[in-house]
């Protein structure tokens, strides 16, 4: 025993000695490449081998080896014990998740399930059929339903072919995923081999569910009278088998048919029958559902006085309920019918209502339309004042819905570059550690050399230092160029739509598809281009000239505009940085003439100097004083992206290529003092390195 412990103990010395002189030379030897590595290596080679020796001796090997033999009989338990733990956590954040859900709270339970997916996949934690099933459920609720049929696709892969209970249940989730993401032809088949498959095996509830998914998929299509007789083929059957859920459900599709196909009288039977059929069987939030539904069903009808019946009636279950979403809705209706009735001041009662409840479950749904409803109530009693506020309350939550819907299309991308760059990182890791073992070993031979190279390296570390810090500020800088190019086309992107969105109002569509035609273009030249760090200068001016006649398109007589360039300026061979005057024109636009009363004029001229090109981009709108003001009153907290991006976009090419380059702004006034316009002058570079 003795003998064990004494070579251990010399192969621990000798192992951190190692790693002290690591800690002083080893990152120095690892950068300087001295020519001397070659010949430590076999030196350190033979020290490895002595080493292994010591450690090999036999009085270590049987201790090593009773002490392996116990961990060996412990670790199967430890692990087990873990996974266990594992997957009880999984399942815990599921049904946490679930529960959100089920009280409306959808965007605080997209990051729950986000973890528990997480947990589950770094643990490879094995989920029980159920659990897997409301995984997948899950995921369709907080709008990500692909992620929800790839679980459900591998379970079915996992299931044999004779359990034909489990393949039911598992094609009519996939069938609801397929018809979810507006693929409705295909849902129609799968459900309707599905219904072949339940019957067969004759499950009741499979049966059931496979009559409810064919109605909603023919009703996706705007197939009413199909869809409401295959509600009714479900209600019936779920009333043979008992099934009291599963019928209100059939009953509940019908009345929906009917409302939809126009026929009030057999949608006002089914909706009545549905509604007390889930009271009945103690489903306040499915009773909720039906009861808003009756109550709109007597607003179109134009039955007021019973719409407002069944909305409060309605209210008290959505407070017990705890469903803010349809508290909100319902308060907002409540609010219109009072405005329409002729009670303005109980209907801005529940306006306010519904509004506080809205901001506080974040429904940008609700809150857009309530705030439109309210505009128009304002403007009928001729208050614009409050119209006006109302209605760029409405605007702003309108637009946070589509960003909203936005972002929840680019979490899927955003979750693909997570998992991209965690692999990165563990081979990385992998990658650190493998060199760092070549180190700690190899610096054992090194000491012998340290009196004679010690000098040298010193000296080349500090060099090289110096030398990766110089790259990695040029790294750092160029992401921080390419990030801010693609911020310019949500930013640019977004509000061109909203020019768009103008003449889908105005119901001009010889003007939306001259417009869109232009769009499309300009887009393609604006997704193409952001990924360059330079163009020709023809192509940057083209797509200025594109923005402009849009811009032309939108406001007509309003807006005039002329591009001059200089003789001088070779359009095709000179490349400047991609998308900086475009951003420019934008806010000439914005800001200066948009709220302009009289017609107003931008012009865009590129003059030659000795080192750049002079951009000059000049209108004759309000001012930026003004324009600012107006901004501030509609919203606060504005700053101008374009500004921002295109200033520090310059501000990065003049570190990084040595340029001296800037913009300019100079306030345009008459005689008087009074604000004619603003002048903004963009030294603008060509020929830059790339």
């Amino acid at each position: 025993m003795v003998s064990c412990l004494t070579f251990r103990a010399m192969g621990i010395t000798i192992r951190y000695l190692g790693w002290l002189f690591a800690l002083v030379f080893g990152i120095g030897l690892n950068r300087a490449g001295l020519n001397l590595k070659i010949y430590l290596l076999i030196i350190f080679m033979i020290l490895i081998a002595t080493s292994a020796e010591v450690s090999a001796h036999p009085s270590c090997l049987c201790s090593a080896n009773s002490t392996t033999n116990t961990l060996a009989d412990e670790l199967p338990s430890r692990q087990f014990r873990a996974s266990e733990r594992a997957a009880d956590e999984v399942v815990r954040l599921i049904l946490m998740a679930d529960s959100l859900i089920r009280i409306q709270l959808v965007e605080s339970a997209r990051p729950v399930v986000h973890r528990a997916q997480a947990l589950a996949d770094s643990t490879e934690t094995q989920l029980a059929f159920n659990h897997q099933l409301l995984l997948a459920q899950v995921w369709a609720e907080v709008y990500e339903p692909m992620r929800g049929h790839a679980i459900l696709q591998s379970l079915l892969n996992q299931t044999p072919a004779s359990d034909k209970l489990r393949r039911c249940i598992l094609h009519d989730r996939i069938a609801r995923y397929i018809n979810q993401t507006g693929q409705f032809s295909e849902a129609e088949i799968l459900f309707r081999q599905n219904l072949a498959e339940s019957q067969s095996v004759k499950n009741d509830s499979c049966i059931a569910l496979a009559y409810g998914g064919l109605s909603m998929a023919l009703g996706s299509m705007g197939r009413r009278a199909e869809q409401a007789k295959a509600a009714l083929a479900m209600a019936d059957f779920a009333k043979r088998q008992n099934l009291t859920e599963m019928e209100a459900t059939g009953y509940n599709l019908a009345g929906y048919a009917f409302l939809q196909n126009h026929q009030p009288d057999e949608a006002l039977l089914y909706l009545e029958k549905a509604a007390e059929l889930y009271e009945d069987a103690g489903l306040p939030v499915r009773t909720l559902s039906a009861q808003m539904l009756i109550a709109w069903f007597f607003y179109t009808e134009g039955d007021r006085q019973q719409a407002l019946k069944w909305y409060r009636q309605s209210l008290r279950l959505a407070i017990a309920a705890n469903q803010k979403s349809s508290y909100c809705n319902i308060l907002g209706c409540v609010g219109t019918i009072l405005g329409e009735t002729g009670h303005p001041d109980s209907a801005f009662a529940a306006y306010g209502r519904a509004i506080a409840v809205g901001k506080e479950a974040r429904d940008y749904f609700n809150l857009s339309w309530i705030y439109f409803d309210q505009y128009k109530l304002y403007d009928t009693l001729g208050d614009y004042r409050q119209a006006l506020a109302s209605h760029i309350l409405h605007k702003q939550f309108s637009d946070s819905l589509e960003a909203q819907q936005f972002r929840r299309g680019l979490n899927r991308i955003r979750e693909s570059y997570a998992v991209e760059q965690q692999l990165k990182n563990q081979e990385l890791l992998q990658l650190k550690l493998r060199q760092q073992k070549i180190i700690s070993w190899s610096i054992v031979v090194g000491m012998a050399l340290v009196s004679t190279v010690l000098v040298v390296i010193i000296m080349q570390i500090r060099a090289a230092s110096r030398r990766r810090i110089s790259e990695m500020k040029g790294r750092i800088a160029d992401i921080t160029q390419r990030n801010l190019r693609q911020q310019m086309n949500p930013h640019f992107i977004f509000n061109t739509l909203n020019s768009i969105q103008f003449y889908l109002y105005q119901q001009d569509k010889i003007a939306v598809n001259e417009y869109l035609n232009k769009f499309s273009l300009l887009i393609r030249k604006t997704l193409d281009n952001s990924r360059l760090h330079s163009i020709a200068l023809k192509e940057e001016m083209e797509m200025v000239r594109l923005y402009l006649e849009l811009e032309g398109l939108r406001f007509k007589e309003r807006l005039t505009w002329r591009i001059e360039v200089d003789d001088e300026i070779d359009l095709i061979e000179m490349k400047v940085p991609a998308m900086l005057i475009q951003p420019l024109v934008e806010n000439a636009i914005t800001h200066g003439l948009r709220h302009k009363p009289e017609a107003g004029h931008v012009l865009v001229a590129l003059a030659l100097r000795d080192d750049h090109i002079e951009c000059l981009v000049e209108d004759n709108g309000i001012g930026r004083d003004a324009a600012r003001a107006i901004n501030q009153s509609a919203n606060p907290n504005h700053q101008s992206a374009a500004t921002s991006i295109t200033e520090t976009r310059l501000a990065l090419i003049n570190e990084l290529y040595g340029k001296e380059l800037m913009v300019t702004y100079t306030d345009l006034t008459d005689d008087s003092g009074n604000p004619t316009g603003t002048r903004v002058v963009m030294t603008l570079p060509f020929n830059y390195a790339p």
